[in-house]
């Protein structure tokens, strides 16, 4: 083997590792830590230009990834309605790009399906249910704070600004959520840590996970959400975004 084997090789048993743990963080800990570990792994093989193929092909363990599907359920942590819900389905989306997914949406239901390699989908997965409950749960802080810190003014308040606010928050959030992923991928490029080959690559497995989508079933068309045009809500929402970390804290695992 090579020196240049070598490094490749330990490069491989860092990303597999990072794999490993976000998995046992799964079962052990928390869904943040779980989506950290898939964070780091994805930049990883982003960064060294490696593919999953790649991984299976240098692990006798593992057998090459064939296509699959995983709906989000309340299992995840994400609350279930019998409606479609136009911010979750946003936020699916730009997970699903993030990751090289493709996410389907279904009648009559907030739940979201994943699809795409195995270990992609894993990844979507548990980033979404993590994004999910975060930007619930910031909303609804963000919202009460408004609405009775105004109400506690008595007549010198204005209840009347939160009307609207929730839903420009939850937008405005998801749409800094997307451009930051871009912004992500844009660096890289410009960087050259992403090569030709390496886009190539990312081209091929869009290609095969969108025919694989289509072979078992037919995309819904979008589905409109709340008019919002609170733009305090969309401000704040987009200035949450912007807080949230994309990657993990520096650990002794790179």
């Amino acid at each position: 083997m090579t020196e240049a084997q070598s490094v490749r090789e330990k490069i491989l048993r860092k990303v597999r590792g990072l794999a490993a743990m976000a998995v046992s963080a799964k079962e052990v800990s928390t869904e943040e830590e779980a989506y950290l570990f898939a964070e780091r792994m994805r930049e990883m093989m982003l960064r060294h230009k490696i593919s999953q193929l790649e991984l299976d092909a240098n692990d006798p363990q593992l057998k090459a990834e064939a296509m699959h599907k995983v709906r989000i359920t309340s299992d995840h942590g994400v609350t279930m309605t019998k409606r479609r819900c136009a911010w979750s389905e946003r936020l699916g989306a730009v997970v699903a790009k993030a990751h090289f997914t493709r996410v389907v949406c279904h009648i009559r239901s907030s739940s979201l399906t994943f699809a795409g390699h195995e270990s992609d989908v894993a990844a979507s997965v548990e980033a979404y249910a993590y994004l999910w409950q975060v930007l619930e749960s910031l909303s609804w802080k963000a919202y009460n704070k408004l609405f009775y810190g105004e109400r506690a003014k008595g007549h010198m308040g204005d209840v009347g600004l939160a009307r609207g606010y929730r839903a420009a928050y939850l937008r405005g959030f998801v749409s800094r959520l997307s451009a930051r992923y871009v912004k992500q991928m844009e660096q890289l490029e410009s960087d050259k840590v992403v090569t030709v080959g390496a886009l190539v690559l990312m081209k091929n497995v869009t290609v095969a996970v969108n025919q694989y989508v289509v072979s078992w079933t037919r995309p819904a068309a979008r589905v409109r959400g709340q008019r919002a045009d609170n733009s305090r809500g969309y401000r704040d929402g987009q200035l949450a975004a912007d807080k949230l970390s994309l990657k993990p804290k520096a650990k002794a695992i790179c």
